[in-house]
């Protein structure tokens, strides 16, 4: 999922204030400073349909889904 709104592939280090960074924590660290609009991949269309709430609600389900326990990352009927 994060792989998708960003189009960043998860293999790759992103750039954080000068610092590498894996996928997950990058994206982790965009949502704890509520820019999750900044990780939209660039060829994802800013049209009016485009909702900042539905952004930040995808990211945020993408990054329970990364969580480190099991416990920790939503069961699949949630």
């Amino acid at each position: 999922m994060i792989e998708t709104v960003s189009g960043h592939r998860p293999n790759l280090a992103v750039k954080l204030e000068g610092n590498d960074i894996g996928l997950v924590n990058w994206a982790r660290k965009m949502k704890e400073r509520n820019t999750e609009m900044e990780m939209l991949d660039v060829n994802i269309p800013r049209e009016e349909g485009l909702k900042e709430e539905s952004v930040r609600e995808y990211v945020h389900i993408a990054c329970m889904c990364t969580g480190e326990l099991q416990k920790d990352r939503p069961e699949m009927p949630e």
